[in-house]
């Protein structure tokens, strides 16, 4: 999914017009569209998914979709309304992420930036690793920190190749 979202989003289509009533096919779908810029078509299947499961797991994804339509509010919203204990490594992460990208939206960069701060920003080799990486430096980056930036970004180069 993250070296070709388009071909996932493809296959994600697909698979939710088989068996589109299965939560697990509703979220894949939604999150392959989400990783291929399809928010709206995203948001429709991740909220499909969190109604016919009821996994809290889908929150962090609702919110990013939330975010990318402007809805920066409405993703805070659902960032806030989260239990964070409840929520898997990698859905705590998504969920910063989100979080931060609507605190960017709002014009807010320093939160952003003190958002995505967590011992996560240390992994190199989780699937979420790369959009952390990003998500921070871009957080940097439009906080003014421009040095402070590039210093991360040779830190981790792998993230930004």
């Amino acid at each position: 999914m993250e070296e070709d979202p388009q071909r996932a989003n493809l296959h994600g289509k697909e698979i939710s017009f088989r068996a589109g009533r299965l939560a697990i096919v509703r979220e894949r779908a939604g999150v392959a569209a989400l990783r291929a810029g399809f928010f709206k078509e995203a948001l429709k299947d991740l909220r499909a998914a969190l109604r016919i499961g009821g996994s809290i797991e889908m929150q962090p994804f609702i919110a990013q979709c939330e975010a990318e339509l402007g809805n920066a509010r409405k993703a805070l919203e659902i960032a806030g309304s989260v239990d964070e204990a409840k929520l898997g490594k990698s859905g705590r992460v998504e969920l910063r992420i989100a979080a931060a990208k609507a605190r960017s939206i709002l014009g807010q960069n320093d939160a952003a930036v003190v958002t995505l701060k967590c011992s996560e920003l240390n992994t190199t080799d989780a699937t979420w690793s790369k959009r952390l990486h990003k998500a921070y430096r871009d957080a940097l980056i439009a906080s003014g920190e421009v040095s402070q930036a590039k210093d991360f970004e040779e830190r981790f180069p792998q993230s930004f190749s």
